[in-house]
């Protein structure tokens, strides 16, 4: 089984105004250009369980990141760049047990090895998307050298950034709800997981010494497949919440906080009866907080 992590939730810059309009209590969400660039600071906790019942693998990891976020104007859309400007390995603890056995634990060597690999592949590349207003992608490029990155899927970070807007005025309380597909290893081969993101905006606050609107997401979805025959099935679940902080005058993010399970159960059946049994279970805690100096 490959034991590729995919980090789908590192969420970053997302770029609202604040447009009062008179007679109307509420606001409108939507991107706008940004003069300048804006650096973010990423932490990355993860912890990872795959278990097939006769190898037992597990695995730590703490990633620290600064990136380079623009957005402009692109013949009335917009044209939204990420660079990599720094990227450093904090943490890497990987055990692998054979049954009862500690087959391999990983040593400095071998986070020094990954992070020159990172650095290697993804220091000073970019991710790219062009995008309405409202968040609709219309196209997608990147580095090369991100697609060869094995340990992380630097490919669709710039997704990360940004929501789908509602077409429409928001008050304090008030949902929307947009569909979220995905795949993860080692199912990365198959159809893509569909789940669902509600958002909820929760108004204005000072946060981080800045008026910002404050919104909640959270991502959910719980799938089940059967093979064929009564082979076997597979079931995934994935919940994702926190908070997004956005200051109200100048469009740009101040922080985001969030906190996601990832988990995949599969059984398969042999001829002979007899069952195979895989589980995966993953844990991520993230935060990025604008740098301010």
């Amino acid at each position: 089984m490959r034991n590729t992590l995919y980090i789908l939730l590192l969420v970053g810059l997302l770029i609202f105004t604040y447009i009062p309009e008179v007679g109307a209590r509420g606001v409108t969400l939507s991107y706008q250009p940004v003069g300048g660039d804006l650096t973010y600071q990423t932490i990355i906790l993860l912890d990872s369980v795959v278990d097939s019942g006769s190898t037992h693998i597990s695995t730590r990891i703490a990633l620290s990141s600064r990136m380079e976020n623009a957005i402009t104007d692109d013949n009335g859309n917009l044209f939204f760049k990420v660079t990599f400007k720094d990227i450093k390995l904090e943490k890497y603890n990987r055990e692998i047990q054979i049954t009862e056995k500690v087959a391999h634990k990983s040593g400095l060597d071998d986070r020094r090895d990954i992070e020159v690999t990172l650095r290697n592949d993804v220091l000073h590349k970019w991710n790219n998307l062009v995008i309405t207003d409202k968040g609709l992608i219309l196209e997608k490029y990147f580095s090369f050298d991100l697609g060869k990155v094995d340990f992380f899927d630097m490919t669709r970070i710039a997704e990360q950034f940004f929501i789908l807007l509602p077409d429409k005025e928001l008050e304090v309380g008030q949902q929307w709800v947009d569909t979220y597909t995905s795949i993860f290893p080692p199912y990365d081969q198959g159809d893509p997981f569909l789940g669902f993101i509600t958002y909820t905006y929760l108004g204005q606050e000072e946060h981080m010494g800045i008026v910002s609107h404050k919104i909640k997401a959270v991502t959910y979805f719980d799938q089940e497949e059967r093979m064929s025959e009564d082979r076997g099935m597979t079931k995934a679940s994935w919940v994702s919440m926190g908070n997004l902080y956005f200051a109200v005058d100048g469009n740009y993010l101040i922080e985001s906080d969030f906190t996601s399970d990832f988990s995949v159960f599969i059984k398969m059946v042999g001829e002979d009866q007899t069952e195979v049994k895989n589980y995966i279970q993953t844990g991520v805690k993230y935060n990025i907080q604008l740098v301010t100096n």
